[in-house]
């Protein structure tokens, strides 16, 4: 059985992990919808929008859709249910 010290860590891993991927993904994004020279304050505002509607399409993907459909082998579903996340997120 796993320590508590043992799931702390990995508890922290996963954060760490989550972390370093949407600050990574941000930079990315600002780098794509930056106007030509440099990145200014209506830039950063685009992201900042465009990521509020992607960070909860992911998290639901993860924690619903993957295993409640793909783990499941239920691919149609899984591919019905992230058009409908698609579509939801550009609705918002």
């Amino acid at each position: 059985m796993p320590s508590v010290k043992n799931k702390l860590q990995e508890r922290l891993r996963i954060v760490v992990e989550h972390l370093g991927f949407w600050v990574f993904s941000f930079f990315i994004l600002l780098l794509i919808f930056k106007q030509p020279g440099s990145i200014t304050t209506i830039d950063l505002i685009y992201t900042l929008i465009f990521f509020m509607s992607i960070v909860p399409m992911v998290y639901v993907n993860l924690a619903i859709a993957i295993p409640r459909f793909l783990q499941r082998k239920k691919n149609l579903l899984f591919v019905l249910f992230s058009v409908i996340l698609i579509v939801g997120a550009a609705a918002f």
